[in-house]
């Protein structure tokens, strides 16, 4: 048989993966089930504390997993260059998908008080994109990114990200599900930015 050239990675990883797409999966609904979250991170720009910013931003993301009931059970990530990380939270107790549902709505406006942990300094040179769930929220940088952003990416996109491409290209591939443009190098206060 042909050697593979898909990425070698870790079975629980892919187990992860599967957990996460089955808990968002409608035909799961009805029943009662521990649910996996995916939150995946992303943040590029020209500050030079960025591996800093990310850090506590992914520290918050897991004090707040663990505080609504789904500590994280594993990690993709986080890489670098930019930086990149899906985080998985499983949950503590047996819900069905609406209960699942309404907790990763709640789940994502808590996230979103992270805005508040981006130094203003540094919010006009990074932009800080989250998938919860399928749902993408917009922390930081330029309004003209957000508006360019996807509503929603499924799971089974980030699956496959994490299957078929090497770390070194993972920071890439979540760029292009975001449908971003290259990393920011940094952009003046006065509204154009450069790529």
């Amino acid at each position: 048989m042909p050697e593979s050239n898909l990425v070698n990675i870790d079975s629980a990883l892919v187990q992860l993966f599967q957990a996460a797409r089955h808990s968002l999966d409608p035909v799961t609904g009805d029943f009662m089930l521990r649910r996996v979250v995916p939150i995946t991170i992303y943040i590029d720009g020209g500050h030079e504390g960025l591996a800093e910013v990310a850090d506590d931003l992914r520290e918050e993301t897991l004090r707040i997993l663990a505080e609504v009931g789904y500590p994280q059970v594993g990690e993709w990530g986080p890489f670098s260059g930019s930086y990149v990380t899906t985080i998985f939270g499983k949950g503590e107790e047996w819900e069905i998908g609406f209960s699942f549902q309404r907790n990763l709505l709640a789940l994502k406006s808590r996230l979103l008080g992270l805005r508040e942990r981006i130094p203003p300094q540094v919010a006009g040179s990074i932009r800080v994109v989250m998938v919860v769930g399928t749902l993408v929220i917009h922390l930081a940088g330029p309004a003209a990114v957000a508006a360019t952003l996807p509503v929603t990416i499924p799971i089974v996109a980030l699956e496959c990200a994490a299957l078929t491409v090497e770390a070194f290209e993972s920071v890439e591939a979540i760029r292009h599900l975001l449908n971003l443009s290259l990393p920011l190098k940094g952009f003046p206060h006065s509204g154009s930015f450069e790529f």
